[in-house]
């Protein structure tokens, strides 16, 4: 009775008429075991248990237990969590499974007996209607992840009071929960915000799911992730009892952590990108440090981990400086002067070890699997070896290109590289540049690019810095999103030597119209950079807010030195450069161009090769699969639905009355409307800054038909509407064209 639980069966019996069924008076008192709740159950014909989840864990094991579950209206448990593969068994079983929930500062707060309508919602539950509820949206989520508050009101008032929402006082619960995909009412819980891992990039990491999912490994007793403020996740392992090990020695360890590895790569596919486990991330527990638990047998997660302070510390230290001791692969030191076989099978090693799987020497390590963070630990992997092998001076291993593999992306051009390096130090010629050097008063920036870039892109900002350059008088180059709405596109930017500013969309955007989206951005640059001159440039769909953005500009009087379109022009959202095909008003016509147009996206990004080429080939495999009628990644919803918003917008504002002139009468007698050229002329001819146009030689032209190829094809159109124009071209395709240093070195000085 220590718990609420029991405390609140009490008073329910006396408010309600509820009858208990208690066990019969005895001295010493009869211990509340499984098997004893149950039968004592079962004998006096009661119809609902409360119990803990321990509980019905238990009765899990014996087909006889839940055989005799099914009979009880309700199993109501509290108090923690119960295994998802338990509640799954138990409720495919019949039983009919009801999670309460409650806390100390506020009572009960879940409602009894809810209606459901399968059996697989049995850990869904719904709130009492008589509290007040706020769900606050958490940042840093995969998925909708919300932060639930209660607010004081006529029947609830919180015996803690810590926060204030909306003017009314109220408890925040720090309590994290997600909705039901269908059923609105419908919500379940599944950690705390405290016990959220946040690291240096600003994403969040929720170690509940993963460490159930791990602890389902008869071989692991307890799991206990860490990596707050750092880029990458850990875990600490507790061995199950049968499977204690000294830890003392290194082969035990190494040969445990082989055994459990198969459970580890399950839940890493199912877990988010940054969240995912690699081997030189785990912590084996030893005996002389046990794990603390609470009164309600749950892990004191704070404790456990801070006993284990030194040896987090030690594991990040070794990704960052690598290991003290020497390298050995294959069965012994890495020597000096080792041939390119010898190279190559450490690169692959260190490849295969991360990916998990084997991959040709010629592929694409991208296209097998490889993402920012797995690029990290590659990389990690090489400069380890290369460190302790003392073949090559720190300050050698250091000008290592951090994105070394977004270069040479598969093993045999990495491993010549490698071999270079070790034979000839060829690193010291600088042939990959990353970034800008830093000046004699500035402070080292230690962080990798992909930490660098992994920072910019979970921003949540509209106007983001990818960099900034020390001069304090230097004019940032502003450039707008993609199609996409996102920065995604632009991480070649990094290697910018001026300062460079992108524009992003953001929850707050307006998507109504051009004009509204265009004066939102135009606030929010003025807000960062108060006063000009301004440089402006668009990539791809965004071509036509820059447009509006530079008339904003200069009707306020601001001046405008910078006026680029990369890789895209207005024109280019009328079907087949046509505008007289334009039908907006029909839904019909409008649901098809979106379509085409989407398949034209696809078909520019599967031309990406080099550093977009992984996240090329993932964009334009879920667009397949959704057009297939398969399922749709969010990522991929959230596409289709801002390129659908950005083409209609584009399209009304080009097609306004600004631009349509009257020609001959149609049959019925009104008056037929043509896009007019030269109206469109005649208002951009107030900009002042000359129109620059990028254009990719594989990118959005050969998208143009071939009966207008000679027309649009060298230019997009740009001479048409912008006489003056000049018309840059570049190898590459439509994405990949923007890592061209040819291109970054000419956006930045295109101004005067």
């Amino acid at each position: 009775m220590f718990h609420l639980m029991g405390l609140r069966s009490i008073s329910y019996s006396a408010i309600l008429g509820i009858t208990l069924s208690v066990f019969r008076p005895s001295k010493p008192p009869i211990f509340a075991s499984p098997d004893a709740v149950l039968n004592s159950s079962v004998a006096t014909s009661a119809s609902r248990i409360s119990c803990p989840p321990a509980f019905v864990e238990s009765w899990a094991t014996d087909q006889s237990d839940v055989k005799k579950l099914k009979q009880f209206d309700w199993i109501m448990f509290g108090g923690g969590p119960l295994q998802s593969s338990t509640g799954d068994m138990m409720a495919q079983e019949g039983v009919n499974l009801m999670p309460t929930l409650g806390l100390t500062e506020v009572g009960p707060i879940t409602s009894y007996f809810p209606r459901r309508n399968r059996a697989e919602e049995w850990n869904w539950f719904t709130f009492s209607p008589f509290l007040d509820l706020k769900f606050v949206k958490e940042e840093g989520h995969v998925d909708d992840v919300y932060r639930m508050i209660v607010k004081k009101n006529a029947f609830k008032t919180p015996a803690v009071l810590n926060t204030n929402i909306e003017g009314v006082p109220a408890y925040d619960t720090k309590d994290l929960y997600i909705k039901h995909p269908t059923n609105p009412e419908l919500w379940k819980i599944i950690g705390r915000s405290d016990d959220l891992i946040m690291h240096s990039t600003g994403v969040k990491t929720n170690p509940n799911p993963i460490e159930a999912e791990l602890q389902k490994s008869p071989e692991i007793s307890h799991a206990l992730m860490f990596g707050r403020a750092k880029f990458q996740a850990g875990v600490l392992i507790f061995p199950a009892p049968d499977h204690a090990l000294d830890t003392e020695e290194l082969e035990n360890k190494e040969a445990y952590i082989e055994r459990i590895w198969p459970t580890i790569v399950n839940v890493n596919t199912s877990s988010p990108q940054h969240s995912r486990i690699f081997k030189e991330t785990i912590i084996i527990a030893c005996s002389s440090k046990y794990c603390e638990y609470t009164s309600k047998g749950l892990v004191r997660r704070a404790v456990t981990l801070d006993k284990y302070k030194a040896e987090i510390d030690a594991v990040y230290r070794t990704l960052e400086v690598g290991p003290q001791n020497p390298a050995v692969f294959n069965g012994r030191t890495l020597g000096r002067m080792p041939d390119f076989k010898e190279v190559r099978d450490l690169v692959k090693a260190s490849v295969f070890s991360v990916l998990d799987q084997s991959v040709r020497d010629e592929d694409d390590i991208f296209q097998a699997g490889v993402d920012s963070l797995c690029a990290l630990s590659i990389r990690n992997l090489i400069v380890q070896r290369l460190r302790s092998s003392a073949m090559l001076s720190k300050e050698s291993i250091q000008m290592l290109p951090r994105d070394i593999l977004y270069v040479l992306s598969s093993i045999s051009k990495l491993s010549a590289f490698v071999y270079g390096v070790i034979h000839f130090d060829t690193v010291k010629g600088e042939k990959y540049p990353t970034a800008r050097k830093e000046t004699k008063n500035e402070a080292p920036d230690n962080r990798t690019v992909d930490e660098k870039w992994q920072i910019i892109i979970e921003s949540k900002e509209t106007v983001v810095k990818i960099v900034e350059d020390a001069p304090a008088a230097s004019i940032p180059l502003i450039v707008l999103h993609g199609a996409s709405g996102t920065l995604e596109t632009f991480p070649a930017f990094q290697r910018c030597t001026s300062s460079i500013w992108a524009i992003q969309i953001t929850d707050e955007a307006p998507d109504d119209s051009i004009e509204a989206l265009a004066l939102f951005y135009y606030h929010k640059i003025k807000a960062s950079r108060p006063s000009g001159p301004y440089r402006l440039a668009s990539y791809s769909g965004s071509c036509v807010i820059l447009v509006e953005i530079v008339m904003i500009f200069q009707r306020n009087n601001d001046q405008v030195v910078q006026f680029d379109m990369l890789d895209h022009f207005p024109t280019y959202y009328f079907p087949e450069l046509n505008p007289d095909l334009v039908q907006l008003d029909n839904p019909e016509w409008f649901e098809a161009h979106i379509k085409h147009s989407l398949q034209a996206v696809m078909g520019l990004i599967s031309r990406t090769e080099g550093e977009l080429s992984a996240t090329a080939a993932l964009r334009s495999k879920e667009l397949e699969d959704a057009f297939n009628g398969g399922s749709i990644q969010p990522a991929t919803k959230q596409l289709i639905k801002r390129v659908s918003q950005l083409i209609r917008m584009s399209l009304s504002y080009l097609m306004s009355d600004r631009f349509m002139e009257a020609s001959d009468r149609r049959g019925d007698g009104t008056q037929r409307k043509h896009w007019s050229p030269t109206l469109f002329r005649s208002f951009v001819s107030s900009i002042r800054p000359r129109l620059a146009v990028y254009v990719a030689k594989e990118g959005i032209r050969v998208k143009t038909p071939m009966a207008l190829m000679d027309e649009f094809g060298d230019d997009l159109g740009a001479k048409i509407l912008f006489p003056e124009a000049r018309v840059l071209h570049f190898e590459g395709g439509h994405l990949d064209f923007l890592g061209g240093n040819d291109l970054l070195k000419s956006i930045q000085n295109n101004f005067s």
